[in-house]
C-alpha cells in the first residue's frame, strides 16, 4: 500500500506530464520562410523581378512568396497583377515595400505605372522545370 505522500508525488508527476504534453502539442508548426523575390522600379522605364539568386523571374511554383519592392521613382509605381493578385506601390511613394503574395497557377504581369510603362510577365506552373 502506498503512502499518501507517494500518491501525491505520483499525481503531481502525472499532471506535470499532461501539462507539458499539451503545451508541446499546442505549439504551432512553423515551416521554412517563404521564398524571397525582389522587384524594382527605377526613375526611367525600368522594371525587374528577380529571385534570391539575382535571376529574372520567368517561371515559379505556386505558393507564398515574400516580395520586396525597391521603388526609386516618385513618378513610377511597381504593379503586380495576376490570378488573385492586384497590388501596386503608392502614388508618390519612394522607398521599399514588403508584400506577402500567394501566387497561383497562371500568368502574372509586373509593370511600371506612370508616364512611361514597361511590362514583363512570368508564369506560375504546377510542374517547375
Amino acid at each position: 500500500m502506498k503512502t499518501p505522500v507517494v500518491r501525491v508525488v505520483i499525481a503531481i508527476g502525472v499532471v506535470a506530464l499532461a501539462v507539458a504534453g499539451t503545451a508541446l502539442a499546442a505549439k504551432p508548426k512553423v515551416g521554412p520562410p517563404p521564398p524571397k523575390l525582389f522587384g524594382a522600379v527605377g526613375t526611367t522605364k525600368q522594371v525587374s523581378l528577380k529571385d534570391s539568386h539575382g535571376k529574372l523571374v520567368v517561371r515559379l511554383k505556386p505558393g507564398w512568396y515574400t516580395l520586396t519592392i525597391s521603388d526609386a521613382s516618385a513618378n513610377q509605381r511597381f504593379r503586380l497583377t495576376g490570378p488573385g493578385v492586384n497590388r501596386s506601390t503608392g502614388g508618390p511613394f519612394v522607398g521599399a515595400a514588403i508584400w506577402g503574395v500567394n501566387l497561383r497557377k497562371g500568368t502574372y504581369r509586373y509593370q511600371t505605372v506612370g508616364r512611361r510603362n514597361a511590362t514583363r510577365t512570368f508564369s506560375v506552373v504546377v510542374k517547375h522545370r
